[in-house]
């Protein structure tokens, strides 16, 4: 998605993510490529989704944090992401790894929460020359 090809992976999500709140994790990460393609009004109407979703069904605060990450909203992100914290959120265990925190990454805030997960050493997957 941020290797220029925004078209191919919105296509590939949208596929993917069916009805609403069906797969939240694929939605997200549509939020997040219509984000990245500039596609603001896109990306808010998953966060719409969301919202309407959450009166159904349970979506953890991680996606919704991913998803206003991946909009430069690092307030709405840290506090979806701090009540993920709270919750003991599904895919907590992955934010100092993942490409959906990039645009948070250096928030202080966001260093406080890996800090706090214990995820503050993690800093990127090794490459492969440094596994082999």
């Amino acid at each position: 998605m941020r290797l220029g090809k925004q078209d191919e992976a919105i296509a590939e999500l949208k596929a993917a993510s069916g009805a609403p709140g069906d797969f939240p994790l694929a939605d997200a990460a549509l939020g997040l490529a219509y984000a990245v393609a500039g596609r603001m009004d896109d990306a808010k109407q998953i966060g719409a989704r969301f919202r309407d979703v959450i009166a159904k069904r349970y979506i953890p605060p991680t996606y919704f944090g991913m998803l206003y990450a991946g909009m430069g909203d690092r307030d709405r992100a840290m506090m979806w992401l701090t009540k993920a914290c709270a919750e003991r959120a599904d895919g907590l265990t992955w934010l100092a790894v993942e490409p959906m925190m990039d645009d948070i990454r250096s928030d202080d805030r966001f260093q406080e929460l890996l800090e706090k997960l214990g995820l503050n050493k993690i800093t990127k997957l090794p490459t492969e020359s440094q596994t082999s």
